[in-house]
């Protein structure tokens, strides 16, 4: 009896709902072996009522989290990593045109595009210990190992605090193109580990400690060209910087002087 009358509250609350959740999307991608990655958030919506509707149209210039929120009233429109492991910045929140609207039934669809970067927490100009969406480990002088941080990622959990992804809930992560997976669990029914494998998608399912383990190795070129690009970034920050006609003017005072001492000397030689 309890469970027919859970039904029908739950049927009713969905009836009234203006905003309902459709689909969720969180791809996490672009992941660099500084720790920052990019994520992009495809919220599907379903919008009831001629108000909702004029609510979702008005909040298309509003770029802040919180206003979405607060619109829909949904727990799944919000960042899907955590604030307190994960640095946030660029972000972009942008509504799509409603589409696949019915008049007589006053309903349409919409969908909330979240685009952001993420990076690890900094203390004391070092990475603090278990922040960002990944762990970064140099296990060779050009191999990078990726290791999922479970404590960045933001999503409804079970009493027991897992990650619990609904059915229409999608987590993806997007490998590096060179990337070789070491370690996954739990697998993603049907999936197929290989040496083409890029891309890992959890739906439907609860995560308990869940575990992605990747390694990069960079080319031999690859590294030679970042050296020397790191070497002129460095010159060039430093001569553009506080310091740098100071530099300058040091630099160019010990060239002179170093012409004007071999002239010096070949003056003198030929007395």
């Amino acid at each position: 009896m309890k469970k027919i009358v859970f039904a029908l509250l739950a049927i009713i609350a969905i009836a009234n709902a203006d905003f309902l959740i459709e689909n969720v999307a969180v791809t996490i991608y672009d992941i660099k072996p500084d720790g920052t990655a990019k994520v992009s958030e495809s919220v599907k919506l379903i919008i009831r009522g001629a108000d909702s509707q004029n609510d979702y149209d008005n909040g298309f210039t509003n770029n802040d989290i919180s206003f979405w929120s607060s619109v829909t009233k949904l727990p799944d429109v919000k960042y899907h990593v955590n604030p307190a492991a994960v640095a946030i910045k660029d972000l972009r929140v942008l509504p799509q045109p409603r589409k696949k609207c019915n008049p007589l039934q006053e309903i349409c669809h919409g969908e909330l595009l979240i685009q952001y970067e993420t990076a690890p927490l900094y203390k004391n100009g070092t990475i603090a210990p278990n922040t960002g969406l990944f762990a970064i480990e140099k296990s060779k002088p050009r191999t990078v190992i990726y290791k999922l941080n479970p404590e960045g990622l933001s999503f409804i959990t079970t009493p027991q605090g897992h990650i619990l992804l609904a059915e229409n809930v999608e987590l993806i992560i997007q490998m590096p193109e060179n990337a070789r997976l070491l370690e996954l669990m739990p697998q993603p029914e049907g999936f197929v580990n290989s040496p083409y494998t890029r891309e890992i998608r959890w739906k439907d399912t609860i995560l308990v400690n869940p575990t992605v383990t990747f390694e990069v190795e960079e080319s031999l070129e690859k590294e030679v060209s970042d050296f020397f690009y790191g070497t002129y970034s460095y010159f060039y920050n430093t001569l553009t910087g506080e310091y740098g006609w100071a530099l300058i003017a040091v630099l160019a005072t010990i060239v002179i002087g170093y012409v004007y001492i071999t002239l010096e000397k070949k003056e003198r030689a030929r007395e």
